[in-house]
């Protein structure tokens, strides 16, 4: 019984030492040590030895090796660091012959201990290493997973909750319950999304009582005969009632807001105003230093036309005018109109003799309406 080492160092083929062939000859035991995982070694041609010839390959190196046939096709798996396969020729009519393998301890060198480990706490492992000839490794599942296990059995369907967390987590399952105001559908969450919802009670409400105060519908009503509503800001905050505030001073904001019809119904404000005059000149003669609800005034030596911003509902509105006087020797004696229309009114500045006279210190214009 014949034994080599044999270090691979590149791909090789074998050789029977007779008839000798090219390459290394191989013989009955061979301890392989080879330098990277992709070496191979070719059986020789099995044409020329006897069925029953053994050969034992050992691999006593760290890294990988695969044994080939005499055409190249690999005979084993790949042989791994330790691994032991004897293999005996059932069938030489072929150079590529038919071989059987033995592998050793299931392929592998003899083992005299063993360990086990957890990569992580999901397992507790009691007696992890084993010596032969004899040991029980005994495997549990961690308190936290084991409690999670059990919930099963323990509780109904519903959320998972986190009890504690120390010295081990433990678990409880809760459906969501309902309030004075709230109703839930599918608490647990088995029937479908949960569907969190006002009562009914709330979703049909049509009245309000806060204190003594009543809110119903559209309408703020006061707790007894003769009582007020207060509404308050602070600071510099208004309160606004279509669009018109009053600040915590009880002063009007937004002036603008009287354009809304019906906003200010008190006939004693007006509706529509302006201050005016007009510098004789031939072309844009016509100044105006203040203005409400009032979009142009146009013409000119003494005859002017007052064009409202938002007509009114017809002409029947009251005209209140006046002059401004200056230091001029000839200035207009009076001011009158004419001509109401929902959109304008005419405004005449005359002399004593009835003369048109341009308004050169002004004229004061004031509409009243209902």
């Amino acid at each position: 019984m014949s034994y080599s080492q044999i270090t691979l160092d590149a791909n090789i083929i074998l050789s029977w030492p007779y008839p000798v062939t090219p390459g290394i000859i191989v013989s009955d035991i061979n301890d392989i040590i080879s330098n990277n995982d992709a070496n191979t070694i070719t059986l020789p041609s099995s044409l020329v030895v006897p069925t029953g010839t053994t050969l034992l390959f050992n691999n006593v190196g760290f890294h990988d090796f695969t044994i080939l046939y005499s055409d190249g096709s690999p005979l084993t798996n790949i042989m791994t660091p330790g691994e032991i396969n004897q293999l005996y020729l059932v069938d030489s009519s072929t150079a590529k012959g038919v071989w059987r393998v033995i592998p050793f301890g299931g392929g592998t060198s003899g083992i005299t201990t063993f360990s086990t480990e957890s990569s992580n706490d999901a397992l507790a492992i009691t007696n992890a290493t084993v010596i032969p000839p004899t040991g029980n490794i005994t495997f549990t599942v961690a308190d936290t997973l084991n409690n999670l296990n059990n919930l099963a059995s323990q509780v109904s369907s519903g959320f998972l909750m986190v009890n504690q967390t120390t010295p081990s987590l433990t678990f409880a399952t809760y459906a969501l319950g309902n309030g004075a105001n709230i109703e839930i559908d599918n608490p647990d969450g088995q029937g479908g999304i949960p569907l969190i919802k006002l009562t009914k009670a709330l979703t049909e409400l049509d009245s309000v009582q806060v204190g003594t105060l009543f809110l119903t519908l559209n309408s703020i009503t006061a707790p007894n005969l003769n009582d007020d509503i207060n509404l308050s800001t602070s600071g510099t905050g208004s309160v606004f009632l279509n669009q018109v505030g009053v600040d915590p001073s009880g002063n009007l904001s937004g002036v603008n807001t009287l354009q809304v019809t019906g906003a200010i119904t008190n006939p004693a404000v007006a509706k529509a105003q302006c201050f005016f005059f007009d510098n004789n000149a031939t072309t844009n003669n016509i100044t105006i230093e203040n203005q409400f609800n009032i979009a142009s005034v146009t013409g000119g030596n003494g005859s002017y036309v007052i064009n409202f911003a938002t007509p009114f509902n017809n002409g029947n509105y009251t005209v209140l005018l006046s002059l401004a006087r200056g230091t001029e020797t000839i200035a207009p004696f009076q001011v009158f109109f004419r001509s109401k229309t929902a959109t304008q009114v005419m405004v005449y500045t005359v002399d004593t003799l009835g003369n048109l006279l341009p308004a050169l210190d002004g004229v004061s214009v004031t509409v009243f309406a209902s």
